[in-house]
């Protein structure tokens, strides 16, 4: 499985698993103004449960996105070292680039 297959795998079930505790969310509501202490203990209990798993997807998708962006960086990086005048004539071409096409918008305007 790739990384970014893993990746929308965790989030699906960070997403599942938030919706679960938004639906226990609403069921303990319910339950302060209905029920006893007693359903009251068991419905903490499970929102509890379920808020933990949350966290825990949710860390191993913050882990998983910034794991993926290092790798990124770090091929940028040394794509950068390895070609350093490649790199500044893309950049410098860029720039020339962005400054005509610029110059031509602002000159049609006025």
């Amino acid at each position: 499985m790739s990384n970014a297959d893993s990746l929308n795998t965790v989030l699906d079930q960070l997403l599942s698993d938030v919706k679960a505790v938004l639906a226990d969310s609403e069921r303990l509501l319910q339950a302060t103004t209905q029920e006893g202490a007693e359903v009251l203990a068991v419905l903490r209990t499970d929102f509890a449960e379920r808020l933990h798993v949350a966290k825990g997807q949710l860390k191993t998708a913050e882990k998983m996105a910034f794991d993926k962006t290092a790798g990124g960086i770090a091929a940028v990086e040394d794509a950068i070292r390895t070609n350093p005048w490649q790199t500044l004539l893309v950049v410098g071409g860029a720039a020339a680039l962005i400054g005509y096409l610029a110059g031509r918008v602002g000159s049609s305007r006025g």
